[in-house]
């Protein structure tokens, strides 16, 4: 699991880094948050990480409030995360 907290991690601060670069584009704004999502609940689920859990549905929150492609996906995403955050522990 170390591993895994490496990579979300590392991960974490590449995309911390990138969204300045992007955050004046919506629309790829609202799905880079999207697609991040993923990754980090995956690392949670393997992990048994309930923090990990609920910073990925954060982020699947702020991509709902962009209005975009993606956005009521997010939203629904969010709430599955917030379900399995709840079950973590």
């Amino acid at each position: 699991m170390v591993y895994a907290e490496r990579r979300s991690s590392s991960g974490d601060q590449n995309l911390k880094a990138a969204l300045p670069l992007i955050n004046g584009t919506k629309g790829m704004l609202g799905v880079a948050l999207f697609i991040w999502g993923w990754p980090i609940i995956s690392l949670a689920k393997a992990a048994d990480e309930q923090g990990a859990s609920a910073a990925a549905a954060t982020y699947s929150e702020q991509a709902a409030k962009i209005k975009g492609p993606v956005a009521q996906q997010a939203w629904k995403n969010a709430q599955v995360m917030k379900t399995e955050a709840a079950k973590m522990r």
